[in-house]
Formats: C-alpha cells, structure tokens, sequence
C-alpha cells in the first residue's frame, strides 16, 4: 500500500505531464531530421533512343542551399557508382543525372557510361552521404518507365 504522500506527488506529476503540450509530429520532417536535406525523387528507367533519356532526379528538400559534393549515386543490384563533383544545388531545387555522356551544367549531371545503369526489370537506387552512409533510397519493381520516389 502507497502512503498518502506518494500518492499525492504521483497525483501531481501526472497532473503537470498532463498539463504539457504536445509537439506534432511530422513525420516528413523526422525523416529530414534522420536523413539530411536530400531525396531521390525519381528515377526515369527505360530508355528511349539515347542514355541520356534514362536519368535519376535528386532534389533538395529544404529551404536552404546544400553541398551535394561527394554524394554517391549506387545502383545496389550492380554496385555501380556515381560521385557528384562540386555540386550546390539551391533550396527546393533538382539536379538530373543522366546515364549517358554529355556536359554538366548546373541542373545536369553526366555519368557517362555506355550501357544502361538501371534494370528495367526491377532496382534500388541508393544516395550515399560523404561518410558513405545511406540517406535515401528508392527501389521499384519495373514494367513501367519511371520510378517515382
């Protein structure tokens, strides 16, 4: 049995966590929070006459301007690599990266490869920080043409 002063204090504690607001939870934001202001948005799968019509878009999520420099693009079937070269992108901005050959200019980047890097048939895209650690990934069973995120 609790005595009439435990009783009380456990009375008042549960009266001041009652009395708390709540902070909302969002969930988009707690996945921000976890994973860094980047996100693979989409992934354009099944080429058309070039590998430059077959693309992955990485967005920035925030309301600031990122360093997306060192970022890695994998293709985890394959273990394919991208690495961005210095690259800012702007708040709310995307860049595409293209699977064929061509210049990088602000929006466009260029993996330059000469087969294509995303099976039609089902992947998994992985965005790597600079410490290599996993802060987006988008995976799609194929049959279609684009992947989005």
């Amino acid at each position: 049995m609790i005595s009439a002063k435990t009783f009380a204090a456990s009375l008042s504690l549960a009266a001041a966590l009652a009395a708390m607001p709540l902070a909302p939870v969002d969930a988009g934001n707690a996945r921000l929070a976890a994973s860094g202001p980047f996100r693979i948005d989409k992934i354009h799968y099944r080429q058309g006459v070039t590998l430059n019509s077959e693309y992955i878009v990485i967005k920035n999520v925030t309301a600031r301007r990122h360093r997306l420099t060192g970022f890695r693009v994998v293709d985890r079937q394959d273990g394919q690599r991208y690495r961005f070269p210095r690259t800012i992108l702007g708040a709310g901005h995307s860049v595409v990266l293209h699977t064929g050959h061509g210049q990088n200019n602000p929006g466009d980047r260029y993996w330059n490869r000469d087969a294509p890097v995303w099976n039609n048939d089902g992947d998994t895209a992985l965005l790597k920080n600079r410490s290599a650690v996993v802060v987006d990934r988008c995976s799609y069973p194929g049959g279609d043409t684009t992947a989005y995120c």
